[in-house]
């Protein structure tokens, strides 16, 4: 990268790369594949390709932000092909201006800026300008992570850009195109690895879920366990299906899947989901940590009346002390629960399990 020198006689911010040139210099920007430039012809062929990546640059990036977009909205990748279209025509454009020497020229190891040069840059400008529209369009759905990256994208080459207008020799294109792959390859990585940890975290979640009911599941629920020992105050429901065997052997096996269904969803109106545990077949655990008695007592209230207008689907037993002593609590409720269930069973005698 280089200063150009003056050229005699004006003092135009961009001159024709023949006014510029020495004596005796080709006029055009092929001048430097004149007898004897073999130096210049290495800058001319090192500098025509870095001039013209640069919008392809910003097309790769428009690709990558839409496919971020992709995954949580479908677009369509027309705005792709526009761009394409669009730059296609720049980069035939820069060719041949390069060539007539209107885009720029190399004169004895000097870059000479031409009178089309300016316009040479409009395209990575609009590419650029393109992803900005787009990206604001879409701040939402790209959260501030690729709002950033986006931000950085587009400020690197445009602070690349001008000195251009206050050193017409100065060429720093180059830098531009270099530090424009660092920042996409970074925003690439950054994305693929919180993909990874989404991934492994989703993966976790799953093992933890009951696929029938959606509820927290056995391996959860012994986790659970051990992060409630320091916990001051503990609230435990113990529940467990009335009549699940007679439904299933006189409705089928679906029906009472729905029944645990039902039952998952009611447990679900009334507590959280990370809450709520099928410990076994029909058993289910409510651990509530943290919770004071009067606000405990009064959310099994509300379980307690939609269980009886639902026909006491489930045995219902309840417990509230130290976290240090939550399983002592469960197995207290527990035996509540089979308290409350004897009682069902002797007011509804057709449904007692053989």
């Amino acid at each position: 990268m280089s200063r150009a020198r003056a050229g005699t006689g004006t003092t135009a911010k961009y001159l024709p790369c023949a006014a510029a040139a020495p004596r005796g210099a080709c006029s055009s920007g092929a001048a430097a594949f004149c007898s004897g430039g073999c130096g210049d012809a290495l800058l001319f062929a090192l500098k025509l390709p870095a001039l013209a990546i640069r919008p392809w640059i910003a097309v790769c990036f428009l690709g990558y932000l839409l496919a971020v977009i992709n995954n949580k909205k479908n677009v369509t990748y027309w705005y792709v092909y526009a761009a394409v279209i669009f730059n296609a025509c720049g980069t035939v454009f820069l060719f041949i201006g390069a060539f007539l020497g209107k885009v720029f020229a190399v004169v004895n190891g000097e870059y000479l800026p031409g009178a089309w040069y300016m316009l040479s840059r409009y395209c990575a400008v609009a590419t650029m300008a393109y992803i900005a529209i787009i990206a604001l369009r879409c701040r939402k759905i790209l959260g501030l992570h690729d709002m950033l990256a986006v931000v950085f994208y587009l400020l690197i080459p445009a602070l690349a850009m001008v000195p251009e207008d206050f050193f017409p020799g100065f060429f720093p294109s180059y830098v531009a195109v270099a530090l424009a792959l660092v920042v996409i390859y970074v925003a690439i990585q950054a994305r693929e690895m919180n993909a990874g940890c989404e991934k492994a975290q989703s993966v976790h979640e799953d093992s933890n879920v009951d696929a029938l009911t959606g509820l927290m599941n056995r391996r959860a629920y012994d986790e659970k366990l051990l992060s409630t020992r320091a916990v001051k105050y503990v609230g435990v429901v113990f529940a467990d299906l009335n009549g699940l065997k007679f439904v299933n052997e006189h409705f089928g096996h679906p029906a009472g899947d729905e029944l645990l269904v039902s039952f998952a969803g009611m447990l679900g109106r009334h507590f959280r989901q990370e809450d709520c545990f099928r410990i076994s077949g029909d058993e289910f655990v409510v651990i509530l940590d943290g919770i004071a008695d009067g606000g405990f007592f009064q959310r099994v209230k509300e379980l307690r009346a939609e269980n009886e207008s639902k026909n006491e689907i489930a045995a219902i037993g309840i417990m509230h002390g130290s976290g240090a002593e939550t399983l002592d609590l469960i197995h207290k409720a527990e035996r509540e629960m089979h308290e409350e269930k004897k009682a069902f069973y002797r007011a509804n005698p057709q449904y007692f399990r053989q």
